[in-house]
């Protein structure tokens, strides 16, 4: 995924630049850049599709993780409030 950096504290641009799923288009906040910038982080993507396929593949076991879990999460809120 390419991505505009236009606020540093977005979490999902953090997450995705973290698993590497995602390349901030420029190094700056809200910068500039050219078709060719555009051109660039596409000519990568597409060279590191294998490691990013990877990436999400084990973002994806952790999102089903989470799913997995939720109804546990739930009973201890529930259990909380009681």
């Amino acid at each position: 995924m390419v991505s505009y950096p236009s606020f540093r504290t977005n979490p999902v641009w953090q997450r995705s630049a973290n698993i590497r799923v995602g390349d901030p288009l420029t190094d700056s906040l809200q910068g500039t850049f050219s078709d060719d910038d555009v051109w660039g982080a596409l000519a990568k993507l597409a060279k590191e599709r294998e490691q990013i396929q990877l990436a999400l593949s084990r973002a994806r076991e952790w999102e089903e993780a989470v799913i997995e879990n939720r109804p546990a999460v739930l009973q201890r809120i529930v259990d909380l409030i009681q």
